[in-house]
């Protein structure tokens, strides 16, 4: 058996070939002890390695042609055999699946060897979804959608967002949730917003404007720029703490964007790694960062790593559109259940709501 390491959008991978065969192509949290990117050089690993960047910059890619090991399982083998077959840009529901495989009802069977799939794309389990909505996945509903997206045309599915629009699927979706919903979707029109694409600097901007008018905030970040810039993780840890008070910072916040470069300098908060993550492992993760509360991370999910499906209850701006929405404060369990009701969309409702909070949309 042969291994090899290889870096993508994704984070690290690892490639196995066995006979002659690709036996795995899946992710790694970190690279094993003693070993490094590259590794053995067969003809089979450098191929699949070449056709797996190919495919994920939207490029044409033989990946779904490479010679593979199945299960010897008889039902596990037919449902990768079926798996494969999807075309690309397509799906399929977990229920046609155990049909195509001659098991009427066996839908959970079906998704219990999607779990395991250890040749992710090459068999694209990616391609299996729920009635509603995307489903599960490996390497995170996120990235589930990506990659859908990026097989139906869209090239930049695994690049950084600049801007968040109100796509049309999302918009489609809301209105379908009541006449209140459809006439502020109706009415309103797509909306977007700006995205700060680099997570660091999405921080720094964070801890600044904390409790401080837009206006000052903003002083402080040019002068972060002109003065201690550019403002990376590396470069800002060779500057002092206390020229970083100098520039308008409060000492936790100078303490705070400190903490948060020696972690992303030492690789925990790698894009990569955090594409896989669902949004509420997202948000678990975001807000172990010093200074970083509930609020802030689901701000940060929404407009610097552009996630699809955020909805914070906490946020006074959505509380009150919902109130503006629904003519009267809702519970708890009502808002919840709001927030059901709009996945895996949240992110264009939030908008619709803060847009209703500050005046537009539909009267009361």
């Amino acid at each position: 058996m042969a291994e090899r390491f290889v870096r993508t959008v994704l984070g690290p991978f690892k490639l196995e070939e066995d006979s002659g065969a690709l036996a795995a192509l899946e992710p790694v949290d970190r690279l094993p002890e003693g070993k490094a990117f590259g590794g053995a050089s067969t003809d089979l690993l450098a191929h699949t390695e070449k056709a797996l960047l190919a495919y994920l910059a939207g490029e044409a890619s033989d990946l779904a042609r490479l010679p593979v090991l199945l299960s010897r399982a008889p039902f596990a083998r037919k449902v990768l055999e079926a798996m494969r077959a999807i075309p690309l840009g397509e799906t399929k529901t977990y229920a046609e699946v155990a049909r195509l495989v001659g098991h009427e009802g066996a839908a959970r069977a079906v998704g219990s060897v999607c779990a395991k799939n250890r040749l992710l794309f090459v068999l694209p389990c990616h391609r299996i979804v729920p009635t509603t909505g995307v489903g599960h996945y490996r390497l995170g509903s996120d990235v589930k959608r990506r990659l859908l997206a990026l097989e139906r045309g869209d090239a930049d599915a695994f690049r950084p967002r600049t801007v968040f629009v109100t796509s049309d699927e999302a918009m489609a979706h809301l209105a379908r949730l009541g006449a209140n919903w459809a006439r502020l979707v109706e009415e309103t029109g797509p909306l977007s917003r700006p995205i700060i694409p680099d997570l660091f600097e999405g921080l720094v901007r964070s801890f600044t404007s904390q409790q401080i008018s837009v206006k000052a905030a903003a002083a402080i970040m040019g002068r972060l720029r002109q003065n201690c810039g550019p403002l990376t993780p590396e470069h800002l840890l060779t500057v002092s703490f206390e020229e970083l008070r100098t520039q308008g910072l409060s000492a936790n916040k100078a303490k705070w964007i400190r903490r948060a470069a020696e972690r992303f300098a030492a690789g925990e908060f790698k894009n990569g790694l955090l594409l896989r993550l669902e949004d509420e492992e997202l948000v678990e993760k975001l807000v172990t960062l010093d200074g970083v509360g509930r609020w802030t991370a689901e701000m940060i999910a929404l407009f610097t790593l552009g996630r699809d499906d955020v909805l914070s209850l906490g946020d006074l701006g959505i509380r009150r559109g919902l109130e503006r929405l629904y003519g009267h404060p809702l519970s708890k369990d009502e808002m919840l259940r709001v927030r059901r009701r709009t996945s895996p969309f949240g992110s264009a409702a939030s908008l619709y709501l803060w847009h209703l909070a500050s005046g537009g949309g539909v009267a009361d």
